[in-house]
């Protein structure tokens, strides 16, 4: 039906369009870094929490240490799948912790209205405010309320934990990293 050379063009225009689609997944953000219990992580999530740590390790260390490539990622990685986690263990224990970890850190943020949140955020961690909150602060307040729930029984929520680490569903589509026995490992 179609001459030759005709059929060589459609595959490569098809080759180009196929290569450019995925070039603009991988460049907007949209391309899956890991699966947590069946939620992608993106590679844009990734890398803003990557720059936070690298921005952070850059702040505070001594000038000329360096964290290498290899372990930054494996700490975001691992930052990550602990949010996520956390997030679970809150659903499965007292779901209103969620609510309570924002109230709580609402009501520190109006007791200090000298201090711009926004400002600290971008230089330590290069984040904005709602990035830093999201990411940094609610996620901590959820850890100390899961403390305070299971205050007067600290070994169940380290049972808790131990059984989410091992039964997660986690899949690292990052190359080079792998979950194990309840850690990201390199390969």
């Amino acid at each position: 039906m179609f001459p030759e050379f005709l059929k060589q063009k459609y595959i490569i225009i098809l080759a180009i369009v196929i290569l450019l689609a995925g070039a603009a997944v991988w460049y907007f953000g949209f391309a899956p870094v890991m699966s947590v219990e069946g939620k992608n992580v993106s590679i844009g999530e990734f890398s803003k929490i990557k720059g936070a740590i690298s921005r952070y390790d850059e702040v505070s260390h001594a000038v000329g240490t360096t964290t290498l490539p290899v372990e930054l990622n494996r700490r975001a990685l691992s930052n990550i799948i602990e949010i996520m986690l956390v997030d679970k263990l809150v659903s499965e224990t007292d779901p209103s912790i969620n609510q309570r970890a924002e109230d709580v850190v609402k009501e520190a943020l109006a007791g200090n209205k000298n201090f711009s949140l926004a400002d600290a955020a971008e230089r330590l961690y290069g984040l904005s405010e709602k990035d830093f909150m999201d990411l940094v602060l609610i996620p901590q307040a959820k850890r100390s309320l899961l403390l305070d729930h299971f205050k007067d029984d600290p070994t169940k929520l380290n049972d808790a934990w131990e059984n989410i680490n091992k039964t997660a569903d986690i899949k690292i589509y990052y190359p080079g990293y792998y979950w194990e026995s309840g850690e990201v490992k390199t390969k």
